[in-house]
């Protein structure tokens, strides 16, 4: 389905509100310092309107605390109802800041306040005509090529995945029923174009392929349809396989890179920060995913632990600015960097700040965990001897070309180190993680022979070898990426027919209609 984003031109188009509780004299009107970003709104967006393609209005009621931040949030407002809109606003509210209400310049606690919000799609882009009948005979053979590959199947596991998801991941503001017919209506719709999908699909091939071609591949897939045809089982084993060269590459980089540089957690989190408020009580912090996010790409990589202690100063609303990293570890590979973007979340108690925390240094800690490594996983035990052999020409006659690709990959990725990361350190990492994944990758490459040897039989691995060996496969190699492109391209035309009869399907059981406010009363 199209990833719709709506933009913050569209939200902040109305009136943002205005203070309407008594106040005190000489207040002046806070105004916003902080709220949404683009992709902020986006992750709000209730999925289920999202996916379907609904519009939608709600309006936030808060009040305005000492340090401009909004609390005691409630949606007193959404249309259409009951699709999660009034949720979404609310689970915004932590993005928003104001400058704070005063009296004589001194911040005080008062006011309450209403967003209007329109949570808008913006206009779908002109997308591709599904193409034209071609020769009877050649579109035929189009289809039997696309039955083999099995590309149709895979669209609707796609949309039968996206409607469990609707339906059976819980959310305390729509009830189960909006849910189930949310994804009875998704399923419906895509069943109905499965059709038209298998006929873009088959247009697609006719304008890369010719009829010979086809025809060489569709003759060359035939007897290896059973193993070249997606498998559920055998996706599962090799997602494993992928789990463990992970856990492997993070291992061996990691303690390769340990022994040249300092990793010491533990020191660290132990180290003395001259400040004046030494244990801080914060009232906001960053998330867990928030911390994962910050670290480098090399630290990513590495998968190590990582602490930096700072020393920061603390504001007039209660953040920390001017932070400067007194310890970190690992070295060299950008935590202190990540962990001062981090302190941009932090807001300290009011009790501190009642007792005078204001322009005093503070001690911060912050801690990246390392990520939790999957458990060990061994590939099954072959069918026979054969069975592996012939599983092994498979994998040996694409595994040089995915080896080299990966490491070309890696190194335009690694080529420069980022801002914040020592270059002998980054260089240290770099090594550690390409002998890591050249090791790991040569595991991978046995395990999925075993996984394949294990799965099928001698004849199935050996028709398959030989497609691997034919011409009719190096032209598919080769036309695949063209394809995936084209297919998104004209299978647009079909995704927007899905969203639009889902659509109607769902809006027959559910009130879709949106109560737009007017101009002069933007909230109500």
């Amino acid at each position: 389905m199209r990833g719709w984003v709506f933009g913050l031109a569209a939200m902040f188009a109305s009136s943002l509100g205005a203070i309407a509780s008594a106040a005190p004299s000489v207040i002046t009107q806070p105004d916003w310092i902080e709220k949404p970003q683009a992709d902020d709104l986006d992750e709000a967006y209730p999925e289920i309107a999202q996916v379907l393609g609904i519009e939608g209005f709600a309006v936030l009621d808060c009040r305005v605390d000492a340090f401009g931040r909004l609390e005691g949030c409630k949606a007193v407002d959404e249309t259409p109802a009951g699709l999660g809109f009034g949720m979404a606003i609310v689970s915004m509210a932590p993005l928003f800041r104001m400058r704070p209400m005063a009296v004589d310049g001194a911040p005080v606690d008062g006011g309450d306040i209403r967003i209007p919000v329109r949570f808008r799609l913006p206009t779908p882009s002109p997308v591709a005509a599904l193409p034209a009948r071609a020769d009877p005979l050649a579109l035929d053979l189009a289809r039997r090529f696309i039955d083999l590959t099995q590309l149709t199947q895979t669209f609707a596991r796609a949309h039968d995945e996206k409607a469990d998801e609707l339906e059976f991941t819980e959310a305390e503001d729509l009830s189960p029923e909006v849910r189930g017919d949310a994804a009875a209506a998704l399923r419906a719709a895509a069943k109905a174009h499965l059709a038209d999908m298998r006929e873009a699909l088959a247009g697609v091939s006719l304008t890369l392929f010719s009829p010979a071609e086809l025809q060489e591949i569709v003759s060359a897939m035939g007897p290896a349809r059973a193993v070249l045809a997606p498998d559920a089982k055998r996706d599962a084993v090799f997602e494993m396989l992928r789990r463990e060269m992970v856990r492997e590459v993070q291992a061996a980089a990691g303690d390769a890179f340990c022994l040249k540089q300092a990793c010491d957690v533990a020191q660290v989190l132990q180290s003395p920060v001259d400040a004046v408020i030494q244990a801080p009580v914060w009232v906001e912090a960053p998330a867990e995913a928030d911390v994962e996010g910050a670290r480098s790409g090399i630290a990513q990589s590495m998968g190590l632990p990582g602490a930096v202690r700072l020393r920061c100063k603390v504001t007039a609303l209660a953040r920390v600015e001017s932070c400067q990293a007194v310890a970190e570890a690992p070295l060299g590979l950008g935590f202190a960097q990540s962990a001062t973007l981090l302190t941009a979340r932090l807001r300290l108690a009011p009790k501190l700040m009642a007792l005078g925390a204001e322009n005093e240094s503070v001690a911060v800690t912050v801690s990246f965990d390392a990520p939790q490594p999957p458990q060990i996983f061994h590939a099954p035990q072959p069918r026979s001897a054969k069975a592996l052999a012939l599983a092994q020409q498979m994998v040996a006659s694409g595994s040089g070309a995915d080896r080299a690709k990966t490491e070309e990959e890696m190194a335009a990725s690694l080529r420069s180190p980022p801002d914040g990361v020592d270059r002998a350190a980054y260089s240290d990492a770099v090594t550690a993680l390409r002998d890591a994944t050249r090791k790991a990758a040569v595991s991978f490459a046995d395990g999925s022979a075993r996984t394949l040897a294990a799965l099928y039989t001698e004849d199935q691995l050996a028709a398959a070898a030989a497609f691997k060996r034919s011409a009719a496969s190096r032209i598919l190699a080769e036309r695949l990426p063209r394809m995936a492109a084209a297919a998104d391209s004209w299978g647009e035309a079909v995704e927007v027919r899905i969203q639009a009869d889902a659509r109607a399907t769902f809006c027959k059981a559910h009130d879709c209609v949106v109560v737009w406010p007017s101009p002069a009363s933007p909230a109500r």
